[in-house]
């Protein structure tokens, strides 16, 4: 913060302040550096979209390769924008290509063979079924790469009933969001989040605001190596076989955190330190729906959301405005799926860090 003060009230002052964009008159005292993105330190990763990209394609009815990702993808979800009641097609290298989960349904992991049938070097490829692939329909992918030093990994599991039962997984940092998935029930996509307590959860396919009635994380909180699971059949079912995908920030890539809205159409900056290329949010105090946002479909004004738990049947709307910026988000809206006086939830996905963005 720069304080400046004239104490004369006959004084009309005008002031001018270098951060660097020009030359100093004077050397910049040792240890001092000018005030600019140059200036900032390295981003643990320089290239967030080695590790998740997103982008929209039209589909062709015919089998075909998805390309420019640029990776080879571990979680890829499809969702088609434009048509009524199409799911979030959610597919992993853990369960194989052949096997779809859903974001907004309850349904077990079923074989579909010509939805989407290989994760590729650049991309992947969908089949023949319209719900990944219908002629001249448009689609919008988020696909992202297991890697732990991206702050992503993938855990599948059975059950044993146990509470207090304790998983491994590859992060080597704490998790700050997971979400389960039972694979051979119908069960509820249950969802841990940091800034919630620890035996409070919300569910990707749900409005419903937190609860914790039921023991799904043991109301424990993840470690560095492991997550605690309570004796809900959601994630540790006698037998049952689960599915859990798990964040953790990463500078320059992945921010997983919270804020509290104000209700205003000049909403709370969301200090994120990169330019976002998808953004997640609940609101936790209401029963309201997710919202999904990404830069592929639009970054300011109207630029268009899904909501996860089948409003407007699934078709993207633009009522609810945010701004990605070169370094954060901020709602430009006062709805209360993302700026009520509430807390909300997010995870927020890197298009480059900020040191690298142009302006936003």
């Amino acid at each position: 913060y720069v304080a400046l003060c004239d104490t004369s009230a006959s004084h009309d002052p005008k002031y001018t302040i270098n951060f660097g964009q020009r030359a100093f008159s004077h050397t910049i005292p040792t240890g001092y550096k000018k005030l600019c993105s140059a200036n900032l330190p390295d981003p643990t990763i320089k290239d967030p979209t080695k590790y998740f990209n997103t982008a929209k394609y039209t589909g062709t009815g015919s089998s075909h390769a998805i390309t420019g990702v640029g990776f080879q993808p571990d979680n890829v979800i499809v969702k088609m924008r434009d048509t009524a009641n199409q799911d979030f097609q959610n597919f992993d290298s853990a369960r194989g290509a052949n096997k779809v989960l859903r974001w907004n349904t309850l349904e077990t992991s079923d074989p579909q063979t010509t939805r989407f049938t290989s994760f590729d070097s650049d991309g992947f490829t969908v089949g023949t079924e319209n719900i990944t692939n219908q002629s001249s329909k448009p689609f919008v992918y988020w696909a992202w790469k297991e890697s732990a030093s991206a702050g992503f990994d993938i855990v599948t599991y059975s059950g044993d009933g146990n509470s207090g039962r304790s998983v491994s997984h590859s992060l080597g940092v704490i998790p700050e969001m997971m979400i389960t998935k039972r694979l051979t029930n119908s069960d509820p996509w249950v969802v841990y989040h940091k800034a919630m307590d620890a035996d409070e959860y919300v569910m990707i396919n749900s409005v419903d605001d937190d609860d914790n009635t039921k023991s799904y994380y043991s109301g424990t909180r993840p470690t560095s190596s492991v997550f605690t699971l309570g004796d809900n059949n959601g994630t540790n079912g006698s037998g049952q076989d689960y599915i859990t995908y798990l964040w953790a920030s990463v500078e320059g890539m992945c921010k997983v955190s919270s804020y509290n809205g104000n209700n205003d159409s000049d909403g709370p900056f969301l200090y994120t330190g990169f330019k976002p290329s998808f953004f997640l949010v609940k609101n936790t105090n209401d029963n309201e729906t997710w919202g999904v946002y990404d830069d592929a479909r639009g970054v300011n004004q109207e630029n268009p959301y899904f909501s996860t738990t089948g409003y407007n049947n699934g078709v993207e709307l633009t009522d609810r405005d945010i701004d990605l910026y070169s370094n954060g988000i901020k709602p430009r809206n006062s709805h209360n799926m993302v700026n009520q006086t509430d807390t909300y939830i997010y995870l927020a996905m890197a298009r480059s860090p900020f040191k690298y963005s142009n302006a936003g």
